[in-house]
């Protein structure tokens, strides 16, 4: 649901979503997440006409760093946890994190 919203910058109604996700769910079950999400912080909502229109308050960006950063502060052993974390990595993704490391302790 949020992946629909992020693609749509002025926000979309319920049914709007409904339709971009092209999935089968049921219109309820769409207001229901809706109001999850609303209540997690993760979307607003403004009155448009009848229907309510919703917005993601994070990009994906800044969502999933979010996620990263609570599940990194949990961590009782947090080089333990980037040594496993980084072991993990693609080569790809190896060279883009050591890319974002360099920009911004500005080593690159």
């Amino acid at each position: 649901m949020l992946r629909a919203l992020w693609s749509c910058p002025i926000g979309m109604t319920p049914g709007e979503i409904l339709e971009a996700m092209g999935v089968d769910v049921t219109y309820t079950t769409v207001t229901a997440i809706l109001a999850r999400l609303q209540n997690k912080r993760l979307v607003t909502r403004r009155k448009h006409g009848r229907a309510f229109v919703y917005r993601p308050r994070l990009d994906e960006a800044a969502l999933t760093a979010k996620k990263m950063k609570l599940i990194f502060s949990a961590a009782a052993d947090k080089e333990a946890a980037l040594a496993r974390f980084v072991g993990g990595l693609s080569k790809a993704d190896a060279r883009s994190l050591r890319r974002v490391i360099e920009k911004e302790t500005g080593r690159g």
